[in-house]
């Protein structure tokens, strides 16, 4: 166990090694889409997104994922999701809870946190939460990633797509579908991915649906 915990330290320093971004110096960066920590035949059948924006820069989150493995043999990986934020002062905590549910059932999350600098000499610190998943071959899991998010000082939430492209086909997935529940009681100032629109089916609720479609970039949410 503990020879597992350096290994999966270890592969984490080096996924580092990948800088992110930002125009602005707000604390928040983003949080990130799942990511796998090594090349695999596993392509993402569906992924769902759906995001509840409620009172005082709460959003909650469910991302959940249909990972299906092509290979002929089972598959177990480690899937990891990420927070990042620059670290102007003392660290913060915008998750207030994570929850991962592996094919329907609950799994508690490995955490580690690391420190590095981007090119432009700004410290980010990144939190990793993990999780081993197997696979058998040919056949296909769900994986579920709940989150409560914060970010008291700022109206903006951003879900980042980049990082690394393990899965197959760089991270093409057959089936994007995000859906927006506005109940912030404030109008929306930005709601975008890449260069698609949403399309409103309520009063307060947002739809993209895509097909084949690279996952790259950012989805930005303001509020006004």
């Amino acid at each position: 166990m503990k020879k597992h915990k350096i290994f999966l330290l270890f592969l984490l320093f080096i996924i580092t090694c990948i800088f992110t971004f930002s125009d602005e110096k707000s604390q928040f960066i983003n949080v990130g889409n799942i990511k796998i920590i090594k090349k695999q035949l596993i392509i993402i059948d569906q992924e769902d997104i759906k995001i509840n924006i409620n009172k005082k820069q709460e959003f909650e989150v469910e991302t959940k994922y249909w990972f299906k493995n092509i290979d002929d043999i089972n598959l177990r990986t480690t899937y990891l999701f990420s927070v990042d934020q620059y670290l102007l002062g003392d660290s913060r905590k915008y998750l207030k809870k994570i929850e991962f549910i592996d094919n329907y059932k609950t799994s508690k999350p490995s955490r580690a946190v690391i420190k590095f600098k981007d090119f432009d000499n700004n410290e980010i610190q990144r939190e990793w939460y993990a999780i081993s998943m197997a696979i058998p071959k040919n056949e296909e899991r769900v994986l579920q990633v709940r989150y409560s998010f914060y970010n008291e000082d700022d109206n903006k939430f951003i879900y980042n797509f980049d990082l690394v492209k393990n899965f197959k086909d760089d991270n093409i997935a057959k089936v994007l579908i995000i859906t927006v529940n506005n109940n912030s009681g404030k109008d929306l100032k930005k709601l975008l991915f890449q260069d698609y629109e949403f399309k409103k089916i309520g009063d307060n609720k947002y739809e993209l649906a895509l097909g084949d479609i690279k996952l790259q970039g950012n989805m930005e949410i303001e509020l006004k």
